[in-house]
């Protein structure tokens, strides 16, 4: 896991003004995902979603967790380790 958490934030307005709750959601979880990749995540988990509604307007925040996955290196040496030492 990745120390920091990512978040993705969308409002119903301009390119995002029909979407649903839902759709909001998913688009807020795309933004907080893109951001983790960005800064090296191979993946996210956890969700979280916060949504403001001030009259007509949805404010959807999505909040992640990153985890990065080991390098081919790493999981070679863990396999190598195991054939070498089975009972360690």
């Amino acid at each position: 896991m990745m120390d920091q958490q990512f978040t993705g934030s969308v409002v119903n307005k301009k390119k995002f003004k029909k979407y649903t709750v839902d759709q909001l959601k998913e688009a807020a979880f795309m933004e907080a995902e893109k951001a983790a990749i960005m800064a090296g995540g191979d993946g996210v988990l956890n969700p979280v979603y916060m949504v403001d509604q001030k009259g007509k307007r949805f404010y959807v925040t999505a909040r992640v967790k990153a985890y990065k996955l080991k390098s081919d290196n790493e999981y070679l040496d863990m396999e190598n380790n195991l054939k070498h030492n089975p009972n360690s």
